[in-house]
């Protein structure tokens, strides 16, 4: 059986997504992903963010990886994610075609 549900919320920075995630989070059955396009980002646009090399070194930082860990089968227990994203950090450079596996709404 494939265990794939998967919500995504994309926004802009400092938006009430943070709240959002916290809600999402007190439901059983809910995963949450916060942002993980953001080291595949931090390493590719050389932005320099305070915890750049920290947030390097901690997360994974091969965008078809986080893709693929975000769009496949949930672990037992876990009925759907709920994914936070900022929307620039989508890289452009990469197919989007994962997004269809999502069911998307945003904040603005």
């Amino acid at each position: 059986m494939t265990r794939n549900k998967h919500i995504a919320l994309w926004t802009c920075p400092r938006s009430c997504s943070t709240l959002m995630a916290r809600a999402f989070e007190q439901l059983d059955g809910c995963l949450i992903f916060d942002e993980l396009l953001y080291a595949p980002y931090l390493l590719t646009h050389g932005f320099d963010h305070p915890h750049r090399q920290a947030i390097i070194e901690s997360c994974e930082t091969n965008y078809e990886n986080v893709i693929q860990q975000l769009t496949g089968n949930l672990p037992n227990g876990v009925s759907f994610s709920f994914q936070k994203y900022i929307a620039k950090h989508a890289l452009p450079q990469f197919s989007r075609d994962w997004l269809k596996s999502l069911h998307n709404f945003f904040f603005n």
